[in-house]
C-alpha cells in the first residue's frame, strides 16, 4: 500500500500520513512497532512507476525517451521486487540487526 501511495504523493507526505497509522496498527496487533514502521518508511521511497512520483522520474520522462506506459510496466516490477525484499528483510534480518523479536511487542511500546 505504501509503495502505491508514493506514486501519487510526495514521499514525505506519505511517510507522515502512514507512520502513525502503522504504529497504532502494530500496537493493536501486539507486535514490535519498528518491525512495521521501518519497512513502511523504506517503502515510501519506492516510487518507480509514474513521472509525478519523484523529481528524477519527471526528469527521465521529460527527455521523451520513455513513455508513461514504459515507466509503469518497468516500475510495477521494481515495486514488487522491492516490497518482497523489504518483507524478507523484516522477516529474517530484523531480529539479527535490532536484537528484538519482530513478533513480540516490547515493554516500552505495550503497556498492558
Amino acid at each position: 500500500m505504501t509503495s502505491f501511495v508514493t506514486e501519487f504523493n510526495s514521499n514525505l507526505a506519505a511517510t507522515s500520513m502512514l507512520l502513525p497509522v502503522v504504529a497504532q496498527l502494530s500496537l493493536a496487533l501486539k507486535v514490535h512497532p519498528l518491525a512495521h514502521m521501518i519497512p513502511t518508511t523504506i517503502a515510501c521511497s519506492f516510487a518507480f512507476m509514474l513521472p509525478v512520483a519523484t523529481p528524477p522520474n519527471a526528469i527521465a520522462f521529460a527527455t521523451n525517451a520513455i513513455s508513461t506506459r514504459d515507466m509503469i510496466s518497468t516500475g510495477v516490477w521494481l515495486n514488487l521486487m522491492a516490497c518482497l525484499l523489504i518483507a524478507l528483510y523484516t522477516s529474517f534480518a530484523f531480529e539479527m540487526v535490532y536484537g528484538e523479536d519482530p513478533f513480540v511487542c516490547p515493554a516500552w511500546a505495550c503497556t498492558d
